[in-house]
């Protein structure tokens, strides 16, 4: 219950324009040892949680909440749509050295390649038979997609009915400017510009 209740609130911010990002230098590999912590209890279900996390990944300065929050639904994803195995979170430096590359990998339920296009949707969800079962609102993936474009980065997802997901997370070491609001200006001049 607390989960989508943040994840309204998370939506009404989105809604709002609200997604002025922070400007702070932080540790990755302390937001990840927080992460890992978090998930330390025991779940309900035969899944355990693998983490490979590079002790040399460089400091970030982006929007710590913003990450932490994506890393989480995307955890929580995983978690919610495997029913037993190893789900692999991981860190690595991107090639070029200018970000880094995130990401989480279960071996659950899969998705179908006519759903993929649609699953970072708002409100949008994969399967409706399993999705009733495993609850959820729908609102994850699309406040992942919307915080990640909000710090300049990417999220891209492979996966197969029955055989998992991998969602790769790709960010810059640094966030230039507020790109999110950016955009929301941008929409608001184009809308009255448009006006008779």
């Amino acid at each position: 219950l607390l989960y989508m209740v943040n994840a309204m609130l998370d939506l009404a911010r989105i809604d709002a324009g609200e997604l002025s990002a922070e400007h702070e230098e932080f540790s990755v590999v302390d937001l990840l040892h927080e992460l890992r912590v978090d998930h330390e209890a025991p779940l309900d279900k035969p899944v355990t949680l693998q983490w490979s996390i590079a002790d040399d990944l460089p400091a970030m300065c982006s929007d710590k909440a913003k990450l932490k929050i994506i890393l989480q639904n995307l955890i929580n994803n995983a978690i919610k749509f495997t029913d037993e195995g190893t789900i692999q979170a991981s860190a690595r430096q991107t090639s070029d050295h200018k970000g880094i590359e995130f990401e989480v990998a279960d071996p659950g339920i899969g998705i179908s390649k006519e759903a993929i296009p649609f699953i970072f949707d708002k409100f949008r969800q994969a399967d409706g038979s399993s999705t009733r079962q495993r609850g959820g609102v729908g609102l994850g993936l699309h406040i992942v997609k919307v915080f990640t474009e909000s710090l300049g980065g990417t999220v891209t997802v492979k996966s197969e009915p029955g055989k998992g997901s991998t969602f790769t997370l790709v960010l810059p070491l640094e966030v230039v400017g507020n790109r999110a609001q950016k955009s929301r200006e941008a929409t608001v001049k184009d809308a009255k510009l448009e006006r008779p």
